[in-house]
């Protein structure tokens, strides 16, 4: 599959954006370090115990060679209803 392919697949599901990264280590991994560190997660505590698998992604999925990333606007040109969403 192309990646021409690939965003159209995204553009039909409603993603706004679709691109691909080279899996490896993040450019900005040292800078995230840091970040942690300094203690700027606040209580998002899962950031720190996953700091290593989102400096490079092949730690989760070993022998990947592409990252793919979509994106979506939820903004909504009308307001929220004040009336609760059916369950």
């Amino acid at each position: 599959m192309t990646k021409d392919e690939l965003r159209g697949i995204a553009r039909e599901l409603g993603f706004a954006l679709c691109g691909f990264a080279r899996a490896g280590s993040a450019p900005h991994a040292e800078a995230l370090e840091n970040w942690l560190q300094d203690g700027r997660q606040a209580t998002m505590d899962w950031m720190q115990r996953t700091a290593e698998d989102r400096a490079d992604p092949r730690r989760l999925l070993p022998g990947a060679r592409t990252v793919v990333v979509l994106a979506t606007n939820y903004f909504h040109d009308q307001p929220p209803s004040d009336t609760p969403a059916a369950t």
